[in-house]
């Protein structure tokens, strides 16, 4: 992979983050839409473009486009949360890794203002749990407990310890994941 535009992307993504997920999210949610195998059963959906997520100091093109649109949704969640409520519905309304990389990044730099909220979706949604990189497939889903338990309502932390307690991946269902 070539490194060559990443600069750019976090650039623009660091000057002007609300212009740039205007124009970036739903090109990279269509293109990710389109791209989902067409065996992928299991939410969430895996695509060609980002089928495992990766830490890395360096860049490549693609990886360099999610990690600036993540960098751009953390900064409104932070500064102006109240402006994403659009986003959100969009990203809440799809299946795709992807998409819900992004939501889950997006209420955990915001859980001040997105706490009960993103303990909802989990709570209604419990696949969006796997959520993370390749070597920890629950890191991003972690990230966001810990964001918001110590602020979200004692409703939503008895929903959260249910839907956790609760949860099972596909693997686990099926006949060899019993062994995990």
């Amino acid at each position: 992979h070539d490194d060559f535009g990443a600069k750019y992307f976090h650039e623009a993504a660091t000057k002007a983050p609300a212009a740039f997920v205007q124009n970036v999210l739903p090109a990279v949610m269509e293109i990710t839409d389109a791209a989902v195998y067409d065996n992928e059963r299991s939410r969430p959906k895996r695509d060609a473009v980002w089928p495992i997520l990766f830490h890395s100091q360096h860049d490549s093109a693609d990886s360099a486009c999610r990690n600036a649109l993540v960098a751009a949704l953390e900064a409104l969640a932070m500064d102006v949360p109240e402006t994403l409520n659009d986003d959100v519905a969009e990203l809440r309304r799809r299946e795709t890794y992807i998409a819900n990389f992004l939501l889950l990044r997006l209420f955990t730099a915001g859980a001040a203002h997105f706490a009960d909220q993103a303990v909802d979706l989990l709570y209604d949604q419990p696949w969006r749990l796997h959520c993370g990189f390749s070597d920890s497939a629950y890191w991003v889903a972690k990230q966001l407990i810990q964001a918001v338990v110590p602020i979200c309502s004692a409703k939503s932390r008895t929903r959260l310890e249910k839907a956790i307690l609760n949860y099972s991946s596909d693997y686990e269902r099926t006949p060899g994941g019993h062994t995990l």
